[in-house]
């Protein structure tokens, strides 16, 4: 004997299937029995259904389908011959009592997702906080090197604009120096101009001289 459960809107056993039957036999003959009580036909609360192979017990569960349930199977022809079916209790709050291991292994899953949520939102924390630091740090680098050149083009821009400067006045002295090279050169040009006239004048004497003797004669 075995059953099938009818399960209504809110999840709750609302009823039930039973199944008697044999394995090898002719012509059996099969009874239902609620505490040692015949189930024929059709009551309030069952309806007896009996066919070739199996019979079929439907049952509504409630207050007064509550009770211990089996079914006989004998041989129409020998009603000697009786088989019965183990019992069975049933009732509407022991079908929908959860089982304790099914409530442990529910509470067990409740709770592994809900550490598993917790570990990962930690998680997250952490690595938005760690992405934080690595943003910071990064516009922290980005500044320093920005003011770094800015503080470089600065130095660049002064180190450019002295040499202008010192440029005009290299430019005058050396303008100077070129003036003096260039007196100096003209002084040295006329001193040899004035030592090549008087050697020239030292010559012309000397030649005069030379030739006043040979017309005297």
């Amino acid at each position: 004997m075995h059953y099938d459960t009818d399960v209504g809107e809110n999840f709750s056993i609302v009823g039930l299937r039973f199944y008697c039957s044999v394995e090898r036999g002719t012509f059996p003959q099969y009874r239902w029995f609620l505490n040692g009580t015949v189930l024929e036909g059709r009551g309030d609360f069952y309806w007896v259904e009996n066919q070739p192979e199996q019979s079929i017990l439907l049952l509504s569960v409630g207050r007064s389908s509550a009770g211990t349930y089996h079914c006989d199977v004998s041989n129409s022809f020998d009603g000697t011959t009786v088989i019965s079916s183990e019992e069975r209790y049933i009732d509407k709050e022991v079908l929908n009592h959860l089982p304790t291991m099914v409530v442990a292994v529910v509470f067990g899953c409740f709770l592994f997702l809900v550490t598993l949520v917790t570990t990962c939102c930690f998680i997250g924390l952490l690595y938005r906080k760690r992405q934080c630091l690595v943003e910071k740090s990064t516009l922290d680098l980005k500044l320093g090197l920005e003011m770094h050149n800015i503080m470089v083009s600065d130095e660049d821009e002064g180190f450019l604009g002295r040499p202008c400067i010192m440029d005009e006045e290299e430019y005058m002295e050396d303008e100077g120096v070129v003036r003096a090279a260039r007196i100096i050169d003209s002084d040295q040009e006329e001193v040899e101009s004035t030592d090549e006239w008087l050697q020239l004048q030292q010559e012309l004497k000397k030649t005069l001289e030379d030739e006043i003797p040979e017309k005297s004669f």
